[in-house]
């Protein structure tokens, strides 16, 4: 489509096709747009202009091609469409619509692709958008639906899809190519309608909002940002100078003070560099608009390094947390950022609105933020006082690259999901790498609480300056020389019922170890190689929470008798069984408790290189000594154990080797 104007927007509703559409199948046959694609007028929804429909396909994989847009002089361009599936519980992994494009004919990049939400299915699953680019639609994002699957409307309408505001770079023209993959079925197709190709000369992108109400985690590309950039296009409420000014306030801040706070006035700069949270109402009440708005700001990006002072003075779960964002206009490389006083965690935070959960990502895998993205850094030292964001971490790069982005060979992650019919988590992983450590180290991320009032959530459970941790990632060295078994526990918040706990990611640690899901509760022991989600039954341990009433940062234990209901076994396949050890010469070792977890008596095999004092000792999460099991004096040489923990309460503890000079320490589970 040759010759678009500078500026303007273009809309493409179907009504006739013109020359400047092109179009081919896969296997290469050619020809005109009508020869490969369907113009069909079925009336849906009550619309009864002329729509493009892809549908019972003679061609396999077709694609149709917008191409040579003229864009000189544009720094943006924003593409959005109308989008419907006959019926979008008949997709199978295979199916999907990618859209992609290129600049002045180069190679092609990711705009927005269409894929099968398997929720936990290989088949016949709702097509939905993915945002994320990783193959699956996501939770949330189902496309609407012909309820009946003919064609025929019967009243579902189109639903309208955008993109972020793509940078150009001096470019003159773009190609935009929609590919259609294994659609053949009319219960496959898709209909479309109303592309809008729009150009901007605005050095600030917009940013396009959209789904149902709820909380958004933001930032501005501005230098100087404060609430009232955007009050022109949402309603900012509970601030004084916005609308409402004696309601909750739904913008907050999270800085280096370490608590959430409301700005003093909605001109009050938030300081670049730091994120913020914004409530979207999805209405038209006291200033508020209706789903999907665009958020313009008007002002220039910063033009040096931006530093960003963290929280130094209150933990949360022993770790600080401070809410920071892009500060600049273009997309950005998080594995560029650096730390005056130490390193902050490699796992960043961000809220997922769509799937009511957060996702943790690797930073240091390239991870391109985009603009207007805001996120929790997490450090484990006060010494940590700031990070920059320098002006060389500013990309081109599309802002999903990262989730394909190769990792360190040796990296590998378990990624697991906790869903029901009315909640989900996605923020969950087991991450293996070279240099982690048992205990917390800097790719450990901990649990944070959903900004929803609603949830259910897992989390590891861990240990951490001997106060219990609940984490969202668990860091784990890649070549374990023991089994060990790490806890994990669900927190429902008025979510009862049904619940799917999902994993993937382990066939890349299928040659080093092998993993087993524990349910204590119904003593079910699942090998998770065999399976990839285990589902249960659970009630909610805890009543709904507030709207109005901002929650912790950090998830703590939900009531007094919160359990860990669950735990994972990761066994090495090269580690060796106690008879072995019992045979190997000696050194000084604390092996993993048998069994584990242990009900109520466990045993605890040891060995010591040479002769001296021995003391075996078991501490509760608060660091209290619960028992002494040995102080004695031993020769060199291996031995056992044994804790009968009678009268001791369900939980983690740890029991310390210790010997002149050396220590080793282990973690249990007792589970009454």
């Amino acid at each position: 489509m040759a010759g678009m104007s500078f500026g303007q927007t273009t809309t493409i509703d179907f009504e006739t096709l013109d020359d400047g559409y092109t179009a081919s199948a896969t296997e290469g046959t050619s020809g005109s747009s009508t020869d490969i694609f369907n113009r069909t007028n079925p009336n849906i929804g009550g619309n009864s202009t002329f729509i493009w429909a892809a549908e019972d396909l003679s061609l396999s994989n077709p694609s149709l091609t917008l191409d040579q847009i003229d864009v000189t002089g544009s720094t943006f361009f924003t593409f959005s469409f109308d989008l419907l599936t006959p019926n979008s519980e008949d997709w199978d992994t295979t199916d999907e619509l990618l859209i992609t494009y290129s600049l002045d004919g180069g190679s092609s990049q990711n705009l927005l692709w269409v894929q099968s939400n398997e929720d936990g299915d290989a088949f016949n699953a709702p097509a939905a958008i993915d945002l994320d680019f990783d193959g699956t639609g996501d939770d949330g994002r189902d496309l609407p639906a012909i309820t009946d699957g003919s064609g025929a409307g019967v009243g579902s309408d189109f639903a309208t899809f955008s993109t972020q505001s793509i940078p150009l770079s001096s470019n003159s023209t773009l190609d935009i190519t929609l590919q259609f993959n294994n659609l053949t079925s009319a219960a496959e197709g898709i209909y479309i309608d109303n592309i809008v190709i729009e150009e901007s000369t605005s050095s600030i992108p917009d940013l396009i909002v959209d789904g149902d109400a709820g909380w958004r985690m933001l930032s501005f590309p501005i230098s100087g940002g404060a609430a009232d950039d955007i009050s022109d296009d949402t309603a900012i409420q509970g601030v004084s100078g916005g609308d409402n000014t004696g309601a909750t306030s739904n913008f907050q801040t999270y800085d280096d003070s370490g608590a959430f706070e409301t700005p003093t006035n909605v001109s009050t700069a938030i300081g670049n560099g730091y994120g913020f949270i914004a409530y979207f109402y999805n209405n038209s009440d006291a200033g508020s608009s209706v789903l999907p708005v665009t958020l313009d700001a008007t002002g220039t990006q910063p033009g040096s390094d931006v530093d960003v002072d963290l929280n130094t003075t209150v933990t949360e779960s022993s770790s600080y947390f401070t809410l920071v964002g892009n500060p600049f206009a273009s997309n950005f490389d998080l594995s560029s950022i650096t730390a005056t006083g130490g390193s902050i965690q490699n796992n960043v935070a961000f809220w997922n609105d769509g799937a009511g959960s957060y996702v943790s990502k690797d930073r240091t895998s390239s991870y391109i933020a985009s603009s207007w993205q805001g996120f929790w850094v997490e450090t484990t030292s006060a010494s940590v006082t700031q990070i920059t964001f320098p002006t060389t971490g500013k990309s081109t790069s599309a802002n999903s690259g990262a989730y394909f982005t190769k990792e360190n060979p040796d990296n590998a992650d378990i990624e697991f999901t906790l869903s029901s019919e009315s909640s989900f988590d996605e923020a969950i992983k087991l991450s293996f790498r070279s240099y982690a450590e048992l205990g917390m180290d800097r790719a450990d991320a901990s649990k944070l609480v959903p900004l929803v009032s609603e949830y259910a959530t897992m989390a590891f459970v861990g240990e951490y300056q001997n106060e219990e941790k609940l984490k969202s990632v668990e860091s784990l060295p890649v070549d374990l020389e023991e089994a060990i078994t790490i806890p994990l526990r669900p927190t429902l918040v008025g979510v009862s019922g049904e619940f799917t706990f999902s994993w993937n990611g382990l066939e890349e640690l299928s040659n080093k170890m092998s993993f087993t899901l524990h349910d204590y509760e119904t003593g079910s022991n699942i090998d998770m190689s065999e399976v990839d989600s285990y589902v249960f039954m659970a009630e909610a341990n805890t009543a709904s929470k507030s709207n109005s009433v901002l929650l912790p940062v950090v998830a703590e234990s939900e009531s007094n008798d919160a359990e860990n209901r669950f735990g994972i076994t990761i066994t090495p396949n090269t580690s060796v069984g106690i008879d072995d050890e019992l045979d190997s010469p000696t050194k000084f070792a604390l092996d993993q408790n048998y069994p584990n977890p242990f009900n109520p008596t466990t045993n605890i095999q040891y060995s010591v290189g040479e002769a001296g004092p021995v003391t075996i000792t078991v501490y509760n999460v608060m660091g209290q000594k619960v028992a002494e099991l040995l102080n004695t004096t031993k020769s060199a040489g291996s031995y056992q154990v044994s804790w009968n923990a009678t009268g001791q309460a369900s939980g983690i503890y740890y029991y310390r080797l210790s010997a002149p000079g050396q220590v080793l320490t282990r973690q249990m589970t007792l589970i009454k």
